[in-house]
Formats: structure tokens, C-alpha cells, sequence
């Protein structure tokens, strides 16, 4: 058997350059092509020196080259990692493949260094990894070999990439596991022995939930000290411990159902596992959620004192709530979704913007449109809308164009954002303007010129889609995929707080008047206000729930309502007072997109497809 090389050993065609990992059956080097030094590879070799073993890895190599063929753009986007080069080497006899050297990380190399990562971020790492499958599968291919080792994370503009390699390529045949059995401890009982099933995605599911196992805890699954041992473990026992902080006792029959030995009695894809698991921890939040509304409707008696949680009640309904006034779309300005809709500061303007990057400004009274832009400028859905104090206007599109308007419609200025946009937020005094840049949030101190600080909020481990800033700018709050929710100071981009009550990704956040509560709303369907008091940080005053995930929330102008919209095509006014739904309107026939309410606080505007409703609010 070849020894380990060194570096400025030559193999086959390349130059080693350092080891990069040694697995049970192969070992990983960079390298580069010896006759081009600047081409930089990661060269795989395998041990196996067997003919039917060598020829099996060539032939799923092919196979999956030949999947891929007709569809390497959507590879690419997959962030899948393919090879450039693979073969037997003459010399040596041993066969390799060679991937492009991206610079990355594994996220086994990121867990030895850091050690566990926090359930959000596994979160994250998990359905990044199931969507790359998930498209695999697609294709006819099962990955085999699911594993730390073969996804890294590359950082780029701030913002954490997942790229997975080895695609299609399974495991050598076991024998001696001596060699190193903890490598073949995240494979699957049938890739050990046929007893247990075929090769179908259920096999990539047990590696998924080895993986999630591994960041929660950072041990591989079944480990022992003794490797023997290690592989009678994985064989014989049922799932490993799992007790980690956070983590739902519910979950663990999930990640039982998971690791099943037979490939049949397993979650059938990866993608299957992650939904039940984030429905079993989403349903234990519930449970906690109403042991505190019964603790505290319990203390407080007959009291009814702001702060204590008691169940969502539904407040009478005054005569005239729920009118529809106006439909700013009925004549049609917009021809496409309308993804937000805004009044300006003292609601004598309407703005709304459409998924295809049109913007329409029209008077409040009237409905009148006093400029329509024709789409010469965005040509990617909006994401960001927010009117200056004197009318002119701010937005950022998903092509992370962000622009000034004039109240003419002209183009004034323009940033660009180089990873994409996802939200912004001014504050009413003009100043700072928040813009979502990937994971970072980008503090622009003066909207007119786009002039940011050197020092952006970098917080969140996944994209940050929704922003919010207190009256005076002072502070910042941000929604992340990351199922976070963080305060943070603006002007030094100082963390503040996390909030952490979301079980899904936080997809809109407002910070209310008066700077005591902040109130965030979730793809895990529930809207929850919290309080940012200092002595009393992240404590949860008040909850309530759509039948779908929450895209939108305004609060009016006292503080003391908030409109939340939703993809059940409702949106629900809450009394926070009162602790109260005070009304649902349920006149739009698409998911509600954005709500906004009027400065007097006596009407809501709401978007929901091409509709642009204006209607009571009292």
C-alpha cells in the first residue's frame, strides 16, 4: 500500500501539496497540475487496490458526470461540487478523483475547531444540505456518502457558502474497519450489508441525521474508544444519546426514526427528516408557550395589569373596522404581485412596489398616480421600501441595486450591494438607513449619498430578510434564516441581544414607539412581542397566531395596535393592551405581502397579489 505523501511528491498528474484529511478508505491532498502550477485541485486517492472496487468508483463517477451533463448551470446553483479529473493511476494502481480546491473548510475541520454548533445554526447547515439532495435525487442520484467531511463552508462576501462533494460516490467494501471505523460510522446499515435495504435517498437521510447529531453534539454518532466496538454500536444499538440543551425531548423520536437500521422503517428522504423534526420542536415550543400563558393568567388573577401573558381573546368589533375605502390597483398600474406598500410620514402618499421592480407613487386621497415608474431602472422584485421625510424615496431590489427617487420619479443616486438585497429600514428622522447585505446589515449614514460605515453588523450566521430601527436610529433589529431575531447599537454595530422564541425563520421584525417592545413575526406561523426593557430583555409579553408563515407586521403610530399579514391571506389587527385580536380582515384572495398603517392610525393598506387594499382600521 502507498504511504502517506508529502508535500512535492507528485501522483499521477499533480504535485502534493499538503495532506487534507485521511478517511477509513481514501486519503485527500491539495495539490496542483504539475504542468500548471497555478491550477489548484483536491485530490481524493483510494486505498483499494481491488479491480471490481476500482472499477465500481469509475463507473459511478461516470455516472454521475453523465447526470449532470445536461444541467451543469443548475449543479452550480446547487452549489454541488463535480470533478474534473478521475482515473486509475498506472503507477501506483490506485484510482483518485480530483475536485476543484475552492480554499473552504470542511464543516468536520470548523467542528474540531469550534466545537457544537447552536441549533439554529445546525438548522441552517441541515437545510442547505437537504435542498442540495433533494435536487440529486432529482437527477436519479443518491450522494452514499452524506458526511462532515464532505461539506464545506466556504466564506465569501461576508457570507457563509455550502458546497457538497464525493457526489454518487459510496463507500469501498468494509472490511478492515480497524483502518479507521469512525469514518464509517455516519453510513448507513445497508451500505454495510445488504440485510438491511438498497441504496435509495433513505440512505442520505441516515447520513444528514448523523451529521445534525455530530453539530449538536460534536461527536460522531455510535463512537467508541475502541473502533471495533464503534462499529458493533452503530450496528446494534438504536440511535445514540442525545442530550443537548435546546433540544426537545419530542425531537428524539425523530432522530430515532432516522437512524433506523432497515433503510424502509427510515424517513424516506433527507427533507422529510428535517420537517418532522422542526414540526416536533415547534409543537414542544407550543406546549412551553401555553404552560407560560397558563402560569401567568394563573398569577395574575383577575388583574388585568400590560405584561402578563394570558390567552389570545378576540376584543368586540366596532361598527365600520374592516371597510374597504379603496383599491389603489383596481385600475391596474400594476401588472405583477405587489411585494410592498408604504405611506409616507404624513400618509399624504402611497408607494407599492411589484415583484417585476415596478414603482407607483399615488396621493393618499385620491388614489391618483403621480408617477409610475416603467421599469427602466429595477428589473428584480423590490425588497426595500421607505419614503424620506420631504417625499423623495428609497429602494432596494433582490439584484442589491438600492436607489434615491425624486418625488418626480427621477432616479437621484444609486448603490450597489454586491451580494443582493433583502430589506431595508430607515428611521423616521432620516438617518441611518439599514440595508440587508447576505448575512451582514449595512449601516448607511446618509441615505442621499449612500456614504456606509466601516463597520457593518455581522451577527447572524444565515441571510438577514427583514430590518427594523427605533425612532431616534439608535438601535437596529434584524430577522434572520437563522430563526433569530437581534438588537444591536447602530452606530458601532454592537450585538445587543438574541432572541431565540422562533422556531423557524424570522421573517419580519418592527421595533414599536416608544422603545420598549419589539415584536417579531415567523415561518413558523406565530407573531410574538417581546420586551427590550434592559432588566427585563427577550422576556415574551404577548402572542398570536396565523394559519400561515407571517410575511409582513405595522404597528400604528401609539404603539398600541399591530396589523400582521400572511400567506393564509388574512391580516390580524392585535391589541396590545388588550391583549386582543381586535379583527381579521379577510378580503384578499392572495397571500398578504405587506400591511402598513396610516399616521393617524385610522386605516391599514395592505398588499396581497395585485391587489392594494386601503380599509378601517377603528
Amino acid at each position: 500500500m502507498m504511504g502517506t505523501l508529502k508535500p512535492d511528491d507528485s501522483f499521477n498528474k499533480y504535485a502534493i501539496e499538503n495532506l487534507f484529511e485521511y478517511g477509513g478508505d481514501y486519503v485527500s491532498y491539495h495539490a496542483c497540475f504539475l504542468k500548471i502550477p497555478s491550477v489548484k485541485v483536491t485530490l481524493k486517492i483510494f486505498i483499494t487496490t481491488d479491480n471490481a472496487e476500482q472499477k465500481r468508483l469509475l463507473e459511478q463517477v461516470q455516472s454521475v458526470q453523465k447526470s449532470f451533463a445536461n444541467d451543469l448551470d443548475g449543479m452550480l446553483a446547487q452549489k454541488i461540487m463535480l470533478f474534473v479529473d478521475w482515473g486509475i493511476d498506472k503507477e501506483q494502481g490506485l484510482f483518485f478523483t480530483a475536485t476543484d480546491y475552492t480554499g473552504a473548510s470542511t464543516l468536520r475541520q470548523r467542528l474540531e475547531q469550534h466545537g457544537p454548533l447552536s441549533l439554529p445554526e445546525t438548522l441552517w447547515h441541515q437545510r442547505r444540505t437537504a435542498e442540495n439532495l433533494a435536487y440529486m435525487h432529482q437527477h436519479g442520484l443518491v450522494h452514499k456518502n452524506v458526511h462532515s467531511g464532505n461539506v464545506f463552508i466556504q466564506a465569501a462576501d461576508g457570507e457563509d457558502k455550502l458546497i457538497i462533494s464525493e457526489v454518487g460516490i459510496g463507500p469501498i467494501s468494509f472490511g478492515d474497519y480497524g483502518l479507521d471505523a469512525a469514518h464509517y460510522l455516519s453510513r448507513a446499515p445497508e451500505q454495510l450489508h445488504r440485510y438491511y435495504g438498497e441504496i435509495t435517498p433513505a440512505t442520505d437521510t441516515h447520513g444528514c441525521v448523523s451529521m445534525m447529531y455530530e453539530m449538536l453534539t460534536g461527536q460522531r454518532p455510535f463512537k467508541n474508544g475502541h473502533s471495533i466496538q464503534s462499529v458493533k454500536r452503530h450496528i446494534l444499538e438504536d440511535m445514540p444519546n442525545l442530550h443537548v440543551k435546546g433540544i426537545p425531548p419530542a425531537t428524539r423520536d425523530v432522530f430515532r426514526k432516522g437512524f433506523a437500521k432497515l433503510a424502509r422503517d427510515r424517513f424516506a428522504t433527507p427533507s422529510e427528516f428535517l420537517e418532522a423534526f422542526e414540526y416536533a420542536q415547534s409543537v414542544e415550543e407550543k406546549r412551553k408557550m401555553a404552560r407560560r400563558i397558563f402560569i401567568g393568567a394563573t398569577l395574575a388573577g383577575a388583574v388585568a395589569a400590560f405584561g402578563v401573558i394570558r390567552p389570545t381573546q378576540h376584543a368586540p368589533v366596532p361598527p365600520g373596522i374592516g371597510t374597504l375605502v379603496r383599491d389603489f390597483n383596481a385600475n391596474g398600474v400594476h401588472d405583477s404581485t405587489i411585494t410592498l406598500a408604504i405611506f409616507s410620514s404624513e400618509s399624504r402618499l402611497v408607494a407599492s412596489a411589484g415583484v417585476n421592480g415596478r414603482v407607483v407613487v399615488q396621493d393618499a386621497r385620491t388614489g391618483n398616480v403621480i408617477f409610475n415608474d416603467p421599469i427602466q431602472y429595477q428589473w428584480t422584485p423590490i425588497v426595500g421600501l421607505a419614503f424620506l421625510s420631504d417625499g423623495r424615496l428609497v429602494t432596494v431590489g433582490a439584484s442589491g441595486r438600492v436607489s434615491l427617487w425624486a418625488t418626480d420619479g427621477r432616479i437621484l443616486a444609486t448603490y450597489h450591494l454586491p451580494n443582493g438585497g433583502n430589506a431595508l429600514a430607515l428611521s423616521p428622522t432620516g438617518n441611518p438607513l439599514l440595508l440587508s447585505n447576505g448575512v451582514q446589515v449595512i449601516v448607511v449614514d446618509n441615505p442621499t449619498n449612500f456614504k456606509n460605515q466601516d463597520n457593518p453588523y455581522r451577527g447572524h450566521t444565515a441571510p438577514v430578510n427583514s430590518l427594523a430601527t427605533a425612532q431616534n436610529g439608535q438601535l437596529g433589529l434584524s430577522g434572520s434564516d437563522d430563526a433569530s431575531a437581534q438588537l444591536w447599537l447602530t452606530e458601532t454595530a454592537t450585538h445587543q441581544y438574541t432572541y431565540t422564541g422562533h422556531t423557524r425563520e424570522v421573517s419580519v421584525v418592527v421595533l414599536l414607539p416608544g422603545g420598549q417592545i419589539a415584536v417579531t413575526g415567523s415561518e413558523d406561523k406565530s407573531v410574538q412581542g417581546w420586551s427590550i426593557k434592559q432588566h427585563e430583555m427577550g422576556k415574551l409579553l404577548f402572542s398570536y397566531c396565523h394559519t400561515g408563515t407571517v410575511r409582513c407586521a405595522g404597528s400604528s403610530t401609539d404603539g398600541r395596535m399591530i396589523a400582521s399579514g400572511s400567506d393564509d391571506k388574512r391580516v390580524i389587527v392585535y391589541d396590545i393592551q388588550k391583549h386582543a385580536i381586535r379583527y381579521t380582515y379577510s378580503k384578499h384572495t392572495d397571500p398578504v405581502t405587506s400591511a402598513a398603517y396610516s399616521a393617524d392610525g385610522q386605516y391599514v393598506l395592505s398588499a396581497a397579489g395585485k391587489q392594494l387594499h386601503l380599509w378601517k382600521a377603528v
